[in-house]
């Protein structure tokens, strides 16, 4: 409204301009205050106002130069890296303490927000634990979705099943999935009560029986899902990663993944049974946005108390769906581990597949004899008998039964024995001039016996070069015993045969129905009590020859072949298309390859890859082969491809190697030459 004239004479009228004049006049001076007001809120607003920025290790890598307002936190206290939890704010041309905070749930939010800028897709593993008969029917689930799972075995369980199931997991090992140690009794190792010699046996001896029974393997399942940190050291001799906190119930955002700062040795897993599907489909979702590494886990697929076929399948058609989209991959527990982590799997020539390099005969072997022979376990009575005898414990059982059925006199000895030929063995060689004995032994009465590893080697005149005793201590419970022999001194290498042997000697009269048993004998020549593996020959490497020029596409989604020009005792090159290798002189070699690659411009919408094939008849096609997959980071990504083989290989076979590029578009170059060392084992 206007201002209005204030004219003489002083009448009803004038008053009424005035008094309307102070009513506008008051409006104005009302809004005034109100936008004066907005205006200082606003500058105080702005005052305070915290603009996060990334955090810096210490105070002085804050910059010196900032935008007002500008806030981060300071990480670490001193060089020691103790905490800070300050945060500080730029005020006035300053850096200004502002709050000293804790310092987790930021850190989490950050390390989150910095994963996910990270060019890594989420990983997704599953893992079914302890050996049981139903992993047959989630071998099968996972093949007809294309996946594939670990398997985390119980060693004992599966080495005295009535029905071996050694093979089925050598078979399912070939074809993709992983085999992971469950320790061998699955016997609780959440707090400090267990000594750390029986912790050992239970995580590393479980690893040697493994890889005696020719399985590569890499991680270690905790029984119960927590390993107490007495133990943890323990891990790191043999396994490259380790499942040993317990994270099977999700909380409530649903968020049980973990990101490339975590301890792969103190990793955690989710439980499918323990979870409904929709936190599980949460679970998923939130590692796929976030780019986390998620791992699953289970045990009897279709058994009333575990879980469902139909909720597995649930499971796996979303996480499929998800592959298929191109949101994450879903690996088993050895690639998720180095593909996410980038963790190398470990390959050792040293302790892997022992039990194809084994000299010993099995102890479904032993006969009733006094006279040792190869190929065979003789139950030899060095006096008068008793009645004592030695026989299998059950139809197919993995170990051996010493039985004294109407027990014996002190002072009686007997033995188990073999034969081990060593003719052949290059002892010029000091490396091949030891024998490696270890066995399991336990007994009812163990107190009552002494016992000692024998060996005797024998030239081929008769006589025998020397002898060797190794006393040792056996207990009621399975424990494995070991000892070194010296097969000759340089001077005296003619040596023919060893003769291997347990002795027992009862130490006073045994009461009826003792017994000793053994179990898994493992003889080899060219080792160490750190190796168990026999060697026949120093490793050598060989350089294997590209079909194209280095720097040239290997090709889209085309074998791509190898050949060599390799030429020694062991096997001649092939460089006349048939094949990469011809095999000279027969036995079981280590083939460790090792290829350096770059990827660029791939857009392989469902799981980018190279595929290695080794086949070893007869040529480069029509071969059963056997393959392993290595993943690659898209569009670009520079990687190795890493693998190990052990195969058994006859004079006049054929070895064939060949790389797939899976992808329809883009280029895959090799950066360096590609290698592959061999080993003979035997």
């Amino acid at each position: 409204m206007p201002r209005k004239e204030i004219k003489g004479p002083i009448n009803d009228e004038t008053l009424n301009n005035m008094n309307n004049n102070f009513i506008e006049l008051f409006k104005n001076l009302s809004n005034i205050v109100n936008i004066i007001s907005d205006e200082l809120y606003q500058q105080l607003i702005d005052s305070m106002r915290f603009k996060w920025r990334g955090p810096v290790d210490f105070y002085e890598d804050l910059p010196s130069q900032a935008s007002e307002g500008e806030t981060r936190q300071v990480l670490y206290e001193d060089n020691d890296k103790n905490p800070s939890g300050k945060v500080y704010r730029y005020t006035n041309g300053e850096w200004r303490l502002v709050q000293q905070i804790d310092a987790g749930p930021l850190n989490q939010l950050d390390t989150r927000v910095a994963n996910v800028s990270k060019n890594t897709p989420a990983v997704i593993s599953f893992m079914h634990d302890d050996g049981f008969q139903e992993d047959d029917l989630t071998y099968r689930i996972f093949k007809e979705y294309g996946l594939t799972c670990g398997f985390a075995i119980i060693t004992d369980r599966i080495l005295h099943a009535n029905k071996n199931p050694i093979e089925k997991y050598r078979q399912y090992q070939r074809e993709g999935f992983s085999i992971l140690s469950h320790s061998a009794n699955h016997q609780a190792m959440s707090n400090e009560d267990m000594s750390i010699n029986q912790a050992d046996y239970e995580i590393n001896h479980s690893f040697k029986d493994l890889s005696v029974l020719g399985f590569d393997v890499d991680g270690f399942v905790t029984p119960m899902s927590t390993l107490n940190d007495k133990y943890i050291d323990l891990l790191k001799d043999n396994y490259s990663y380790a499942y040993t906190r317990f994270t099977g119930n999700l909380p409530a955002d649903n968020r049980g993944h973990a990101f490339k700062d975590a301890d792969v040795m103190r990793l955690g897993r989710v439980s499918l049974l323990n979870n409904s599907e929709e936190k599980i489909k949460e679970a998923i979702d939130n590692a796929i946005r976030e780019k986390g590494f998620l791992a699953f886990y289970e045990h009897r697929t279709g058994h009333p108390d575990w879980i469902s076929e139909e909720k597995l399948r649930t499971v796996l058609s979303y996480v499929k769906q998800k592959t298929e989209n191109d949101d994450c991959l879903v690996l088993n527990p050895d690639d998720a581990v180095r593909y996410y982590f980038g963790k190398s799997n470990r390959s050792k020539y040293t302790s892997r597949n022992l039990i194809q390099a084994n000299l010993s005969p099995g102890t479904d072997k032993v006969i009733n004899s006094n006279s040792a022979d190869y190929g065979t376990w003789i139950f030899s009575n060095h006096q008068t008998s008793q009645g004592e005898n030695a026989r299998p414990a059950t139809v197919n059982a993995p170990y051996t039964e010493v039985n004294y059925p109407n027990g014996a006199n002190s002072g009686t000895i007997d033995s188990l024995q073999t034969k081990i030929y060593v003719a052949t063995i290059d002892k010029s060689n000091a490396k091949n001039r030891s024998l490696y004995f270890s066995t399991e032994l336990w007994s009812n009465n163990a107190d009552l016996f002494d016992v000692e590893l024998r060996c005797r080697f024998y030239r081929s005149n008769g006589s025998f070069a020397n002898n060797h005793v190794y006393p040792v201590t056996i207990n009621p419970n399975k424990s494995r015993v070991e000892a070194v022999f010296s097969i000759a001194n340089e001077t005296d290498l003619s040596v023919e045969y060893a003769l291997v042997y347990v002795q027992f000697r009862a130490k006073s009269n045994l009461p009826s129905n003792t017994k000793v048993y053994f179990a898994e004998p493992v003889i080899g020549i060219g080792t160490d009590a750190t190796e168990n593996t026999a060697r026949i020959n120093d490793p050598f490497t060989i350089t294997l020859q590209s079909e194209v020029e280095r720097g040239e596409n290997l090709g889209n989604r085309v074998w791509h072949k190898y050949a060599s020009s390799v030429n020694n005792r062991f096997m001649n090159g092939l460089n006349d298309g048939t094949g990469t290798l011809l095999i000279k002189e027969t036995g079981l070699y280590s083939l460790n390859f090792n290829f350096n690659l770059e990827v660029a411009g791939s857009t392989q919408t469902n799981y980018p890859r190279m595929m290695l094939e080794v086949s070893t008849t007869p040529n480069f096609g029509g071969d059963t082969p056997s393959r392993s997959y290595h993943y690659y980071t898209k569009p670009d990504d520079v990687f190795s491809v890493i693998s190990n083989y052990t195969l058994w290989l006859k004079a006049g076979d054929k070895v064939s190697v060949k790389l797939w590029f899976d992808s329809a578009n883009g280029t895959c170059i090799e950066m360096m030459d590609s290698m592959c060392r061999i080993l003979k084992l035997s």
